[in-house]
């Protein structure tokens, strides 16, 4: 039989770091000296002042209502709102009158033949009511 080889014996030695090397105070170098930036002479804005808002007179009529006041075009609203519901009533009677074999959509013929005596009912009201505004506006 063999015998195995034995490993080296070593033996340890103490492991001393190495000596570091420190610079002495007459070796360091001294950092350059910064120079002193110019001064700029800052110019001097001038100040601007807001300008004043301008007020304006807010006119207010006395007793007056929006009926009573009248147009600067010379056009009348009154003439407007009358002359408008009598086109409607027109409107509305037409529409009443109106076969329902001569109204070419189904479903506007179906409207017309259902509402029949309500656009009859509704133009009466409004010719009647311009009526009563043309009276109450003597005429004008």
């Amino acid at each position: 039989m063999q015998v195995p080889a034995r490993a080296p014996v070593v033996t340890s030695t103490p492991v001393t770091p190495a000596p570091v090397a420190r610079p002495s105070h007459s070796a360091t170098t001294k950092a350059p000296k910064k120079r002193p930036k110019k001064q700029v002479a800052h110019r001097v804005r001038p100040r601007l002042e807001p300008k004043a808002a301008k007020v304006r007179a807010v006119v207010t009529p006395v007793h007056r209502t929006a009926a009573a006041v009248t147009s600067k075009s010379g056009f009348s609203y009154r003439t407007l709102v009358f002359l408008t519901m009598i086109a409607i009533g027109l409107l509305c009677f037409t529409l009443a009158s109106l076969p329902t074999a001569h109204v070419r959509p189904r479903p506007a013929a179906h409207y017309v033949a259902t509402r029949r005596l309500d656009l009859g009912i509704v133009g009466l009201a409004l010719l009647l009511l311009a009526a009563f505004t043309f009276i109450a506006t003597n005429g004008s």
